[in-house]
């Protein structure tokens, strides 16, 4: 598997509490980052059967405040160590107070200077926030929502203004996620389209994650980045087929890859 470090902001009450027991025995480090006095976000998912009914968010998205952001940068360059071989950084941005602009270009900077590659599953419609990034991954509203565009179905058009809008100064690569349909690796020099296995879908919840982690892994292992998004691919592909947010194991990759071989 891969070593992890998650730095993120939790608080020190019963959910926060269950975070870290569980972060614990997956064998992910953790450093929390204190936002205030918000409470851990929390995501009730109501089910009947196989199928989320509904899902009821509790949080408290304020802003970290300059010690905060002070704290969450040294804990980074902290999880980096000295060993910078085999890693990268996950810049998992869900709007919800920990991310600003200020702090994710700090990372990526850093990241930068030290060869260090960045992957980003973004959230704000400013691309440009994540100048610097080896990898963006959007999903298709948030690749349109980006560009300033609207579409009602994935076509080649739309995709090559997607790719004229955001491939900007500073973004190393584009995946856009497009559910279904596959996803469209755009890099400066080409456009690539990695299609979706047909596969009976159980639960979308975390694909989105799994496909993230999937582009960190192969992109820290020195795989290209149209080999990591492959990787990515199938990791959402296989945490789909899975009712919840199921977890991606390292023998469930390999299997997959025989399966397509």
């Amino acid at each position: 598997g891969v070593q992890t470090t998650l730095v993120a902001a939790w608080a020190d009450d019963a959910a926060g509490s269950e975070l870290e027991r569980l972060l614990s025995d997956s064998g992910v480090s953790a450093m929390r980052v204190r936002r205030g006095n918000a409470a851990t976000i929390e995501k009730l998912r109501i089910v009947a059967g196989p199928q989320q009914i509904v899902r009821v968010d509790r949080e408290d998205t304020s802003p970290l405040d300059r010690d905060g952001a002070d704290e969450a940068f040294a804990m980074v360059a902290s999880a980096l160590g000295d060993d910078l071989t085999r890693t990268a950084i996950v810049v998992s941005d869900y709007a919800k107070g920990m991310l600003d602009a200020g702090l994710v270009g700090r990372v990526i900077d850093f990241a930068r200077e030290r060869g260090v590659p960045v992957v980003v599953d973004p959230k704000s419609s400013d691309i440009h926030k994540y100048r610097g990034a080896t990898i963006v991954k959007p999903n298709f509203a948030e690749a349109l929502q980006m560009a300033g565009l609207t579409a009602d179905t994935v076509d080649d058009a739309t995709l090559a203004l997607v790719a004229e809008r955001l491939l900007v100064a500073g973004i190393g690569s584009l995946a856009v996620s497009l559910s279904a349909v596959g996803v469209e690796v755009i890099e400066a020099s080409a456009r690539t389209r990695i299609p979706t296995r047909a596969r009976l879908v159980a639960d979308v919840s975390g694909a989105g994650d799994s496909m993230i982690a999937g582009i960190a892994a192969g992109i820290a292992s020195g795989l290209s980045v149209l080999q990591s998004v492959q990787v990515g691919n199938m990791a959402a592909g296989i945490a789909c087929g899975r009712p919840g947010t199921a977890v991606v194991s390292r023998s469930d990759l390999l299997d997959e890859l025989l399966v397509e071989a």
